[in-house]
């Protein structure tokens, strides 16, 4: 719709471009009513065909087509032209393939969804983007990550906090092991992850933050547990992904 509006428009433009230039008034003077000068010979005139002319002179042309031409275009234009609306967002197989897959991995980031669907990056871009205009997903930002979920109530914001943890590798791998060793150190979940302890340190700081794990000291040691009431959520969460 709104490229016929603007090939319309350009039209119209041309129109007064062209109107100026076509009233002017020009004198021919016929060359064969002098001798050819130097021993030239004369020669018939060569005919042209409409698609050989110069660009200027074909769109002079075409800018004197009346506008009333055009309304066919515009009707054509209707005819394939679909409105996006919430009722047929997901007709495109390519946006349903999105949603779906945002569905089946709930915090699932960008690049995760390009790498399930095989969507290429800008494509990929465009059709969240119209999912998100019409708010049928959500982006949560979580440690420098997009994470999107489905926007219809089904994951309260804790949950959202949680799956996005969930969704990386050490935190999904912490608090794994704290459901079956409840009060580790940081020693001995850096021993049994084969990581560092600062990183450790680094993800525990964020999961406190989400009220995920809390810090109690023991003498010179930290031991970490999951709330009693955010555990049963914590292993719900972890048999879905298994």
């Amino acid at each position: 719709m709104q490229g016929i509006r603007y090939l319309i428009a350009v039209m119209v433009v041309l129109l007064f471009i062209a109107a100026p230039a076509g009233a002017r008034t020009y004198e021919v003077i016929s060359g064969y009513e002098n001798a050819p000068a130097g021993g030239a010979t004369l020669t018939s005139p060569i005919e042209v065909e409409f698609w050989e002319l110069p660009v200027w002179l074909l769109v002079m042309q075409l800018a004197c087509i009346p506008v009333e031409l055009l309304a066919p275009l515009k009707f054509w234009g209707y005819l394939g032209y679909r409105r996006i609306s919430r009722e047929n967002l997901l007709d495109n197989t390519v946006r349903a393939q999105v949603f779906s897959c945002i569905v089946d991995h709930p915090g699932i980031h960008f690049h995760g969804i390009a790498q399930e669907t095989g969507i290429r990056p800008g494509t990929l871009r465009y059709h969240l983007g119209i999912l998100q205009r019409h708010h049928v997903i959500v982006l949560v930002k979580s440690d420098g990550y997009a994470r999107f979920f489905r926007n219809d109530g089904t994951y309260s914001e804790p949950e959202q906090r949680l799956l996005a943890h969930l969704r990386r590798g050490v935190p999904h791998d912490i608090l794994a092991l704290l459901l079956r060793r409840p009060s580790a150190t940081r020693t001995e979940l850096a021993e049994d992850l084969g990581v560092a302890g600062p990183t450790i340190t680094w993800h525990m700081k964020r999961l406190e933050r989400d009220h995920l794990v809390s810090a109690e000291r023991d003498g010179r040691c930290v031991r970490y547990r999951i709330p009693g009431e955010r555990a049963p959520e914590v292993r719900r969460w972890l048999c879905d992904q298994a």
